[in-house]
């Protein structure tokens, strides 16, 4: 490494661990000579060539292996590697020369008796033609009974095999190596597959070659990747120069002046890495049958979230936590040294369970199951009582995982908290023993774990964080629908995971939403900007005519809906037993003194109940009346009529007897209507008690997305609308504004108090509201006539409102066109106000139709009468682009708008005359002249 401690690059190869050796071949035809040099021959060795290792006594050209290779390179079965053009091209030949050289002589010969010549020559070419079809297809279907035969026996875990050269009904059981070679070599789409799970366009390797570049070029290099793999999955042994690794240390911070703050990173072969994906593939389904519970990350079935509420439950405990984290001693960068790392960590916690037993670690209540250390990949939280032989042996066996995997302690991360039961002698005597730092708070796994209750100040971090993102956005020149997606994707999520797995002061929430809404409305540090719609209605869904921006006060219940989903479908994971164990498996329950842990799945399981469906067993855990068993909502919530004797305590089974529904008491609460209803309503006689499931399937939408949507009612009928139509981000923004009365026109100034004429600044003499700015203003009149003398009139709009349009109505092209006219009047308003360039009403229209997508768009004459459609020819991008507006009737009027890609003008060309090529090529020559470009050149 450099003197100077900066970032450097290393070339680390890797000892190559297998020893080359080739397997001896026997030919096919049975001759001596082997395909391949071969090492000395062992006494163990079978007398069909065969391995020693691989235990095989089929005959070597009846082995699987050696039928696909010798397949492989056979006629006709070798057209199968051939990528799809190549394979059509060469089946067109065969059938081809088929045709002409056997088909095309047969029926001319066949057809010689026939007198006709213009008959015999059709009757050839047929036959021919037929000939080579039959042919191809006769190739085909040999080809396919062939590797579907050899792919049978490469699959299967036994192999027929005869010795005498009639079947003697020989039958070997593959070995596990043998198998899995096996069935690697019947399974093209697994390597396939591994390719394109790659991430592409990571940083070069070693050779340069990332896996975009086996993405893009797989028709071209998949045969060799192909061959390349089956060849260390056949032998066992792989090229070093696969293994070649470039190591980069990353720093972890700015100015980074010390090794520890750098993190190496290792860039290993992309082909390498295909190999690894493979063997890592089936090494997942085993990981949780050889990793102990203890371990989350990386196994396939378990979550981060157990020991986030773990961590926490034995913090309001008051014990000791001990966090140790490991050495970094595998590439990082390998797909497979995550799972080689906890393979490795699953040591300590087995030396833990045997060498500590029951005296180690710390119970969630009297008497109940101790919990001794929590692994997510190398960060590890130890727990024991604070007595000299218990950390002694604690110690003992961190020192013993050191010594058998080469990782060391890393003491300046590590540190040790001691509960406040705990003397302040006992805490030095200890923390100087295990010779770590003494601490009050630590963070694990992003959450800030602590004896005392969690205040503002530890979330500090997180909220420096979305004020340093704002201050990086604000430089940029973002509208305010630009605003609204990043405060939606990156500045509301940042607080996500702590909202669902924390309690979290609700001065942290206020802070962030604060953040939000100052971003929103560009609010400056010297000045406020108008918040033209409140917060509580923009953190409404969509629906219901917010912008989607979740309100992180209701949006953490749904957030840890997710937890308690878990926790009701998966009660046997290790954190729902230890959870069960001491609350027990009701979330309901109601008491004080409850642990964080479980008021976090309690708030979860308040906001999933809308989400969820019971299936009834006998009733007595679901309530009548706030509970989800018929259909998709609450009784509570349902515009009918029932008995109000019904009390929001009854439950179901109060209806059922002997796993019946009770006739007389149905139609005596609910009426006849809604007792058939419920009579309809399956009872699970199989189930020991009753299940709840998910009234939408986790397919198409998530549990947290479905218990959010369940808090709100029916969608808002003003926004129907506008959800549907097709507009750009920007367009959308201005009209959702309209509809909340958020346009700031001088009417809407005026009665603000932040202007005092509200006339209309086109001169039109009369108040400038909305209303009057999409049908009353002159210069907005001028845009539509243009439009109207280019072919496209809005005469459907003009009396009609759509900030009153309902779900009844759908938007047409025309209507679209509309909206984007107003948006651009709109725009060009605000320039004239603000002393900015605006442009004239024509060049307004023909900046709307250049930023319309017109497909078959229907086309007025100048009375208003239907005369036909235009469809739009998409223009090539060359230095100046045509967007033509096309005809398919004669007589219309025909619209050209030329732009200039390097300078964009918009040049609206006028003909009322009949549209002839003459015509069409004089306007187009005349564009090109100087003088035929108007308008200012800066427009945008």
């Amino acid at each position: 490494m450099a003197a100077s401690m900066a970032p450097a690059i290393l070339i680390a190869r890797k000892p190559y661990p297998f020893s080359r050796k080739t397997y001896p071949r026997r030919s096919p035809i049975g001759s001596s000579s082997k395909r391949s040099v071969t090492i000395a021959s062992s006494s163990s060795s079978f007398r069909n060539g065969s391995p020693p290792e691989t235990e095989c006594p089929v005959p070597w050209d009846q082995q699987p292996v050696n039928e696909y290779q010798a397949l492989s390179t056979s006629f006709p079965f070798s057209l199968a590697a051939e990528d799809l053009r190549d394979y059509c091209i060469r089946l067109s030949f065969l059938g081809s020369s088929f045709a002409i050289l056997v088909g095309l002589p047969v029926a001319t010969f066949g057809n010689s008796a026939v007198a006709n010549t213009s008959a015999v020559a059709l009757r050839s070419g047929l036959g021919a033609a037929s000939a080579g079809i039959l042919f191809v297809m006769l190739v085909v279907l040999r080809m396919y009974l062939g590797w579907a035969y050899v792919g049978n026996r490469l699959l299967s875990a036994t192999v027929d095999y005869e010795e005498t050269g009639w079947y003697d009904g020989q039958i070997w059981a593959k070995t596990p190596e043998v198998l899995a070679r096996d069935r690697l070599l019947g399974s093209y789409s697994e390597i396939e597959s591994a390719v394109f799970a790659l991430p592409p366009n990571r940083s070069p390797r070693l050779d340069g070659i990332t896996a975009s570049f086996f993405k893009h070029y797989w028709a071209i290099v998949s045969k060799e990747v192909y061959d390349a793999i089956l060849e260390f999955f056949t032998t066992g042994c792989m090229n070093p120069e696969w293994k070649d690794t470039l190591v980069v240390l990353i720093p972890k911070t700015s100015n980074a002046d010390f090794p520890s703050k750098f993190r190496p990173i290792s860039l290993c072969q992309t082909i390498y890495k295909v190999a690894v994906t493979i063997i890592l593939e089936k090494l997942k389904p085993f990981l949780p049958l050889c990793i102990d519970e203890q371990q989350v990350a990386f196994v396939p079935g378990r979550s981060i979230s157990g020991h986030c509420l773990l961590a926490q439950e034995l913090m309001e405990r008051f014990r000791k936590s001990n966090a140790k984290e490991g050495y970094r001693g595998f590439r990082h960068g390998c797909p497979l040294s995550p799972y080689l790392f906890i393979l490795c960590s699953d040591l300590l916690s087995k030396a833990i369970v045997q060498i500590g037993g029951d005296e180690l670690g710390v119970p969630l209540r009297p008497k109940g199951s101790k919990i001794s250390h929590l692994l997510y990949a190398d960060d590890i939280l130890l727990f024991s009582v604070s007595k000299t032989p218990h950390l002694k042996r604690l110690k003992d066996i961190l020192s013993n995982y050191c010594n058998w995997t080469g990782q060391r302690i890393n003491a300046s991360k590590s540190m040790v908290l001691f509960s406040k039961n705990t003397p302040r002698w006992k805490q030095y005597k200890f923390s100087n023993m295990l010779g770590l730092n003494r601490v009050n708070s630590f963070d694990y796994l992003g959450l800030t774990c602590s004896t005392s209750r969690i205040r503002f100040s530890d979330f500090s971090k997180v909220i420096s964080k979305a004020m340093n993102l704002v201050f990086t956005w604000g430089s940029k020149l973002l509208s305010l629908a630009g605003r609204n997606s990043l405060i939606k994707s990156s500045l509301a999520t940042l607080i996500y995971y702590h909202l669902a797995h924390t309690k979290i002061p609700l001065a942290v929430l206020y802070k962030i939403e604060k953040i939000c809404r100052s971003f929103l409305w560009q609010d400056k540090e010297d000045h406020r900007g108008a918040h033209y719609v409140s917060w509580k209605k923009i953190c409404l869904p969509q629906e219901q005519g917010g912008l989607g921006i979740n309100s992180l006060k209701l949006w953490s219940g749904p957030l840890r809906a997710r937890l308690a989903w878990n926790f009701l479908q998966y009660p046997n994971l290790w954190h729902n037993c230890l959870l069960r164990e001491l609350y027990g498996s009701s979330l309901d329950v109601i008491a004080k003194g409850l642990g964080r842990s479980w008021q976090i799945l309690q708030e979860g399981w308040r906001s999933l109940k809308g989400a969820i469906r019971w299936k009834l067993s006998n009733g007595a855990n679901v309530s009548i009346l706030n509970d989800v068993w018929i259909l998709d909502r609450r009784l509570s919530v349902w515009p009918s009529f029932y008995n109000v004797s019904i009390d929001v305590s009854d439950k179901v089974d109060d209806l059922l007897e002997d796993g019946c529904w009770k006739e007389d008491v149905l139609l005596e609460l609910f009426g006849p209507c809604l007792a058939e209803l419920i009579r309809e309503v399956h009872i699970f006689h199989e189930l020991e008690e009753d299940k709840p499931e998910l009234i939408f399937s986790t397919f198409s939408k998530s549990v947290t997305n479905q218990a959010f949507k369940s808090m709100f009612n029916n969608s808002d009928e003003r926004f129907d609308w506008l959800r549907n139509v097709k507009l750009m981000p920007r367009e959308y923004m201005f009209w959702w504004r309209s509809i909340h009365d958020a346009i700031p026109t001088q009417a809407w100034l005026v009665q603000k108090g932040l202007e005092v004429l509200e006339n209309c600044i086109w001169g039109c003499l009369v108040k400038e509201d909305l209303h009057h700015i999409m049908y009353h203003c002159k210069f907005s009149l001028d845009v539509y006539y243009a439009l109207e003398g280019w072919g496209f009139p809005l005469p459907s709009l003009i009396k009609l409102n759509p900030l009153e349009r309902n779900r009844g109505l759908n938007f047409s092209q025309t209507d679209s066109l509309f909206l984007k006219s107003v948006y651009q009047i709109w725009i060009n308003r605000n320039n004239k106000k603000h002393g900015k360039h605006w442009v004239s009403p024509s060049l307004v229209a023909a900046y709307v139709l250049g930023n319309f997508n017109l497909v078959n768009f229907l086309f007025f004459g100048s009375n208003g009468t239907l005369l036909g459609y235009i469809r739009l020819v998409k223009p090539v991008l060359t230095k100046v682009k045509f967007t033509l507006i096309g005809l398919a009737i004669s007589l219309a009027v025909c619209v050209m708008i030329l732009v200039d890609v390097e300078n964009p003008k918009y040049i609206p060309v006028n003909t009322r005359e009949k549209m002839i090529a003459g015509v069409y090529n004089d306007e187009a020559a005349r564009s090109f002249e100087p003088d035929a470009f108007c308008g200012d050149p800066d427009l945008s």
